[in-house]
C-alpha cells in the first residue's frame, strides 16, 4: 500500500512504464528510458501481476537496474491528474508538480518476487508492499 492507504498495484507499474519512462517528453529518474530496460515491454496480467519481456535471456545489468536504482514507480492516483496525457496543464507543470524539496509526497518502496523463465520473462507479482528486497531470481 501507498503511504495513504491507497493500493500499489500493477495500475502504478503500468502508467510509470507507459507515460515516464515511454514517454518521450518525461525524463525518469537517472534517465532510464526503454533502452535502460534491454528495450523490454510490458503487460498488464491482473492487478497484482505483470510480465516484462526483454530481448535478450537472463539481462542482469536490466535486473541490477530495477531492483538497485531507476525502476521506481510512483503513486499513479496522484501523479497521473498531473500528467498532460490526463488533463493536467502541460508536460513543464507535471515534471515540476513536486519539486525535490517536497516532503509530503505519498511514498513506499515495493518488495517484489522475480521469477525469470528461460523465455527471458520477468514475472513480478505485486503484493503487501513494505520494504524493497529482491526474494528471488529463480
Amino acid at each position: 500500500k501507498w503511504s495513504d492507504g491507497a493500493p500499489f498495484n500493477t495500475a502504478d507499474i503500468e502508467f510509470y512504464w507507459n507515460d515516464i519512462v515511454m514517454d518521450p517528453e518525461v525524463t525518469p529518474l537517472m534517465g532510464a528510458s526503454q533502452a535502460t530496460y534491454g528495450n523490454g515491454s510490458l503487460a498488464v496480467v491482473d492487478d497484482y501481476t505483470f510480465k516484462m519481456a526483454f530481448d535478450t535471456a537472463f539481462p542482469e545489468s536490466v535486473l541490477y537496474s530495477m531492483a538497485y536504482g531507476n525502476f521506481c514507480p510512483g503513486p499513479s492516483h496522484i501523479l497521473k491528474p498531473k500528467h498532460p496525457k490526463y488533463g493536467g496543464e502541460s508536460y513543464e507543470s507535471f515534471q515540476k508538480a513536486f519539486p525535490s524539496d517536497f516532503m509530503n509526497c505519498v511514498g513506499t518502496v515495493p518488495q517484489l518476487q522475480l521469477r525469470l523463465s528461460s523465455q527471458a520473462v520477468l514475472t513480478v507479482p505485486v503484493q503487501e508492499l513494505v520494504n524493497f528486497k529482491l526474494m528471488s531470481v529463480l
